[in-house]
């Protein structure tokens, strides 16, 4: 995995290397990190806009800006049905996705070959994982 460069928080002497991947680097995150996460996921959801009451008016997905939100709104209501259902789909997906990541890492405890292969001999045998400073990388 790559890693940014420089610090997460220069205050408590943090890098980037430092945060561990996966769910434990939950807990290795600054308090003031997160409210800077939430922040930013919220202007995002909500928008700068003076109105954030779009999602109890309009339909779902629809904000009026077309694909990409740059190319000004679908006219044609066939291809606007099949692209609002097209992103809920996706981000339906999306969301099952991320939680099957979260629980083979939680279950796991990584999500490198260790996870399909274990500590198995067949797997070293057959000579598709090989085992560097405890972790099984594939070969």
């Amino acid at each position: 995995y790559a890693k940014l460069p420089g610090y997460l928080s220069p205050s408590k002497d943090i890098k980037f290397e430092d945060i561990p991947v996966g769910i434990t680097a939950i807990s290795k995150v600054p308090a003031a990190g997160w409210v800077q996460i939430l922040l930013f996921a919220a202007l995002c959801e909500f928008g700068l806009g003076p109105s954030i009451q779009e999602w109890k008016e309009g339909q779902p997905g629809d904000y009026g800006r077309g694909a990409l939100g740059m190319f000004g709104p679908i006219t044609d209501p066939v291809k606007k049905v099949r692209s609002l259902s097209a992103e809920i789909s996706n981000g339906r997906l999306a969301m099952a996705a991320i939680t099957g990541m979260i629980l083979q890492n939680g279950i796991t405890g990584g999500t490198d070959a260790a996870m399909w292969f274990g500590s198995s001999a067949l797997a070293r045998n057959a000579k598709v994982v090989e085992y560097v400073d405890g972790k099984a990388r594939f070969v």
